[in-house]
């Protein structure tokens, strides 16, 4: 996980007391500096898994163009070789 600057960020623990004690975060590496971001650990597992789900979706849409123009190409053979024979028969 990266934060804004793309920098490598900590799975970091609220050891405070509260209602978020022992909560899990994805906080910055540099402590004393920020950048502001911040995640839930189970914000970013739902993240990660949309991330792959888009990844297999776009994998199936390339798949699909891919035979798309494959059938369009058997399309234009077949429409080729029907034309041949018609003006046979004429």
């Amino acid at each position: 996980m990266l934060c804004y600057h793309n920098d490598v960020l900590l799975i970091r623990i609220i050891k405070h007391d509260g209602p978020t004690r022992g909560k899990r975060f994805y906080g910055y590496s540099h402590w004393l500096r920020t950048c502001g971001f911040f995640k839930w650990e189970n914000e970013c597992d739902e993240l990660f898994e949309k991330e792959t789900e888009i990844d297999e979706l776009k994998l199936k849409n390339s798949l699909l163009q891919e035979k798309a123009k494959e059938l369009k190409q058997t399309n234009l053979k077949n429409r080729d070789q029907l034309e041949s024979l018609f003006w046979r028969i004429v």
